[in-house]
């Protein structure tokens, strides 16, 4: 169970580290019965660490995952890359400017951004328009049911954001191209499993 939090459930637990120091535990969901969010960190937990950056080094390639699971499983199934995630917090703002020099710092060869196939990650052409269109369906139910009172912005993709905060940065970025077969919310894990 994660410490210091409601999860009452067995949780896989991903510590996080800055400067050696443990920052964060952070418990992901893997039971079926588990009906809790996906994602809970323990209290005291900074959210706000970019997972894996103590191995950022000049001359690697740096993939950018979507959560420190897919970081993870990138690693063990390449070694010879960095794979780092957000520890919870949205890559934007000031998270986004901080972690995007701290990538272009370290002086990766190149650097992969592979969020998720969907609307907040970077779902791209078709599958983003079928994305949106079932979002923009669910909006409208919810204003007509009165459980909002206007259908909101749509989400932004931040796979594009990164990519071009780090093209700023004169980084050699590559934005991650979901091929057509991948389903809607396809993750790392997902290509790394051999179904790309």
């Amino acid at each position: 169970m994660l410490p210091a939090s409601r999860c009452q459930m067995p949780r896989l637990i991903v510590p996080v580290f800055e400067s050696g120091q443990l920052v964060a535990l952070h418990g992901r969901a893997y039971l079926p019965e588990d009906t809790d969010a996906k994602w809970l960190t323990s209290g005291g937990s900074r959210k706000d660490v970019l997972y894996n950056a103590e191995y950022l080094a000049p001359g690697k390639t740096v993939i950018i995952g979507e959560n420190l699971v897919d970081a993870i499983i990138a690693m063990q199934d390449r070694p010879d890359v960095v794979a780092v995630a957000s520890g919870g917090v949205a890559w934007a703002g000031e998270n986004l400017t901080r972690w995007c020099e701290l990538i272009a710092a370290s002086q990766p060869k190149r650097v992969i951004v592979w969020l998720d196939n969907d609307l907040a990650g970077q779902a791209s052409g078709a599958m983003y328009r079928t994305l949106l269109g079932q979002w923009r369906t669910t909006m409208h139910q919810r204003v007509a049911e009165g459980k909002i009172p206007r259908i909101p912005t749509p989400p932004e993709p931040a796979g594009p954001k990164i990519a071009n905060q780090l093209l700023a940065l004169h980084q050699p970025v590559t934005l991650y191209q979901w091929p057509m077969s991948a389903p809607p919310k396809a993750d790392l894990g997902w290509c790394l499993q051999g179904a790309a």
